[in-house]
């Protein structure tokens, strides 16, 4: 069995298959695989496939540490090497990115602590910032460490899209409260015209009205 048949097994969902051929392969994944299985499990939402992955891999990159919440491996990859804090990723994230999109609160503050860029920008033209990244995924105790550490809350990725927007579209008002509080724009209107308040009704959230 090969690493394709791996990766094709994780798209697919077979979750049995990719556990049997993980069995009966001890070198799969065991060197630094690419592209890697591991985040492709992490994407797929298939975590058991990713821990069986991560106990067969001899090492962690500073991005699947992230994404796993591997706090140990991120601090020894740091430690190693500080500069990793800052690095991007080849699809054009930081760790930092990771650590929110997948809701690692612990490897989060890990980054911050160790240099990290609250506000910095996806190379990858989605202009995602890590708040983008948590407020996608209602972490709200990644938003408020990401804010209490400098991010702007009016920060726009594609299609002028905000923090705050995607609170209103997963109905999330107790993270819209946290951003308005913080001095997220109300107003701030993304590229088809719409407002939090608009997108929330479109979606049939209830609670935001007050955000008008």
């Amino acid at each position: 069995m090969s690493h394709p048949d791996l990766l094709a097994a994780i798209q697919n969902g077979q979750t049995g298959t990719a556990a049997a051929l993980l069995t009966a392969d001890p070198a799969l994944c065991v060197l630094n695989d690419d592209p890697s299985a591991l985040m492709l499990a992490l994407y797929h939402r298939q975590p058991e496939t990713a821990a069986l992955i991560a106990a067969r891999r001899q090492f962690l990159t500073v991005f699947e540490a992230a994404a796993a919440g591997h706090v140990a491996a991120l601090r020894y990859t740091l430690q190693a090497l500080p500069v990793a804090a800052q690095a991007f990723s080849d699809d054009g994230f930081t760790a930092l990115h990771f650590a929110c999109f997948f809701g690692r609160p612990e490897a989060a503050g890990l980054l911050l602590a160790s240099g990290a860029d609250c506000n910095a920008t996806a190379t990858n033209g989605s202009l995602l910032r890590p708040l983008h990244s948590a407020a996608t995924q209602g972490s709200l105790e990644i938003c408020r460490m990401l804010l209490d550490a400098g991010a702007d809350p009016n920060a726009t990725q594609q299609s002028n899209f905000t923090a705050l927007h995607a609170a209103a579209l997963r109905g999330d008002a107790a993270l819209a409260e946290l951003l308005v509080e913080r001095g997220a724009s109300v107003a701030a209107r993304a590229d088809d015209g719409r407002s939090a308040a608009d997108i929330a009704r479109d979606a049939g959230q209830d609670g935001f009205e007050r955000f008008v």
